[in-house]
């Protein structure tokens, strides 16, 4: 059923899953955008693409850098992933092939929603890749798993649940705010929730990961501000 480069079946489905939702959710993120839903398509497929490229060689060449040349390893699809170079790499190609574009900032607030979306998706998906285990922990919180031996707390599933009342609330200020402003305000909040599970997450962030997460998070937040600032300027007589 699965092609011999397919090492992980579960990793497999679940980023079908995400595939399947990013598809059906073109056209409602563009309606409330009030843009083309070619011009969201067009930002998820390249940023789709460059995480996944960009995710699977890092987290080669970050295990055994050796192999970073031998395609037969490197095109494996598992889930062994470095996410942060992933989501570095495909913003910054969004950022790159719209800058200069009349729809810049719906771009970027679009190429922010589908990361949040595919997280999400990603995350509520782990029941098909037996990944819903988080840290072991005690409490209302942390359930027995098959196969583990102590109580975890299944920290994707609470992740993908505040990424998506995140979402919702990001949809709200786009009654009041620029979607630029909405897109950085997004990228600081879901930046700002990946760090704060870290500590109850199966594995936790080294420092280098936290250290780019944080910086990831004041960026965005001091974008969002110097946006709320650009809005109440008055317009040139």
């Amino acid at each position: 059923m699965f092609p011999e480069w397919i090492t992980d079946r579960g990793a497999a489905v679940s980023f079908g899953v995400v595939a399947l939702v990013l598809m059906f959710a073109v056209g409602p993120v563009a309606r409330v955008l009030r843009v083309p839903g070619a011009l969201v398509d067009e930002q998820w497929w390249w940023g789709g693409a460059t995480f996944l490229i960009v995710a699977r060689v890092a987290a080669v060449a970050l295990a055994a850098p050796s192999l970073v040349l031998d395609p037969l390893v490197v095109v494996r699809f598992t889930d062994d992933l470095a996410p942060i170079p992933g989501v570095i790499a495909a913003l910054a190609v969004t950022w790159l092939r719209t800058r200069r574009r009349a729809e810049a900032a719906a771009a970027w607030c679009a190429a922010v929603a589908g990361l949040t979306i595919a997280a999400a998706a990603y995350d509520l998906a782990c029941p098909l890749r037996q990944g819903c285990h988080g840290a072991p922990g005690g409490g209302p919180f942390a359930f027995p798993m098959h196969g583990l031996t102590e109580p975890r707390i299944p920290t994707p599933f609470i992740e993908g649940v505040l990424l998506l009342v995140i979402l919702a609330a990001a949809v709200r200020l786009l009654d009041r705010w620029d979607a630029g402003r909405v897109g950085w305000a997004l990228l600081a909040a879901v930046a700002g929730t990946r760090l704060a599970l870290s500590p109850i997450s199966a594995r936790a962030f080294d420092a280098p990961e936290a250290a780019v997460l944080a910086v990831a998070v004041l960026a965005s937040t001091g974008m969002a501000v110097r946006g709320a600032r650009t809005e109440r300027e008055p317009a040139p007589a």
